[in-house]
């Protein structure tokens, strides 16, 4: 038989980008986070509200005290964007932790956040539909759509707000106010990660769509989470029994081994790359960084 090139074969994939644990920040029931786009600070929010400024090298610090239970951070333009799962938007000014604004979006569940360039908009369920919130950067609402289900909500390069919907016929993208396709979604958890990068999570693994209409697919087992590198070519991915595992974007279907790295005791609540590349944030009971 002959010897298995492990560089070539996707299922050792797993193997050429381990993990390692670097640190563990000392925040309590880590709920989201986020990287600032200008260094290696990363932002957690526990359970009760305070953000944590975490450099990976230097320490810990409580920034501010925001609500309670986040599901999503954003950072823009030296502000701090926060959306509970209660449906509570925040924003903060980063120089003094400042409140600037404060809505009630009513939105409950497969909730996104993302700032544009006129302010903040948030997408999610209300309890009978999907809508998208539009504010500006004061806080006040400029526009309210209901979106078919399992839209996700993103910009393009110039800030404008986009529209993204997997069904059967494939990947539409659209600006914000523009009609998307109607008919049966995938089962995807679709999310933007850039301008033209895209990926949806499904129990079974994770699908890519990285500046290209052909999606590709990363299989593995009871995924809750996902997040993209910063330049697309690889996807991290947490599972519902606590494993983390990263694989590249570059080819079609692999292979990985998330026992490889069994980071937390449950399912892993977010993950994030830092923009340079260095680092891996996941949360779960606790929050990781990892090396890769």
């Amino acid at each position: 038989m002959a010897e298995r090139d492990s560089a070539a074969d996707p299922h050792y994939l797993h193997a050429a980008r381990a993990l390692e644990a670097l640190v563990s920040p000392p925040v309590d029931q880590p709920r989201a986070m986020c990287w600032l786009p200008s260094g290696d600070v990363l932002l957690v929010a526990g359970k009760d509200g305070t953000i944590h400024h975490v450099e990976p090298a230097f320490g810990t610090r409580a920034l501010l005290r925001a609500a309670p239970d986040a599901a999503h951070l954003a950072v823009a333009r030296g502000q701090l964007a926060v959306l509970t799962r209660g449906g509570v938007l925040q924003v903060w000014s980063l120089d003094g932790a400042n409140l600037l604004w404060e809505q009630a979006t009513e939105l409950i569940a497969q909730l996104q956040l993302s700032f544009w360039k006129g302010g903040v908009a948030v997408a999610g369920e209300d309890g009978e539909h999907r809508r998208v919130l539009v504010f500006d950067a004061s806080g006040e609402r400029r526009a309210r759509a209901r979106v078919p289900s399992r839209t996700a909500l993103g910009v393009d390069a110039a800030g404008n707000l986009l529209l993204a919907r997997n069904t059967e016929s494939g990947l539409a993208i659209r600006p914000f106010g523009e009609a998307l396709p109607t008919e049966r979604a995938t089962v995807h958890q679709l999310r933007f990660a850039g301008p033209d990068a895209l990926f949806g999570v499904a129990v079974g693994g994770v699908s890519v769509w990285n500046g290209g209409a052909e999606a590709v697919n990363i299989k593995l087992f009871e995924v809750v989470n996902a997040a993209l590198s910063a330049d697309g070519g690889l996807v991290a991915m947490g599972t519902r029994v606590g494993g983390v595992a990263v694989a590249g974007t570059r080819l079609g279907g692999q292979r990985v081994n998330p026992t490889r790295v069994e980071g937390h005791d449950g399912p892993v609540l977010s993950l994030a790359f830092s923009p340079r590349g260095r680092w891996l944030a996941s949360s779960a009971g606790r929050c990781w960084v990892w090396s890769y």
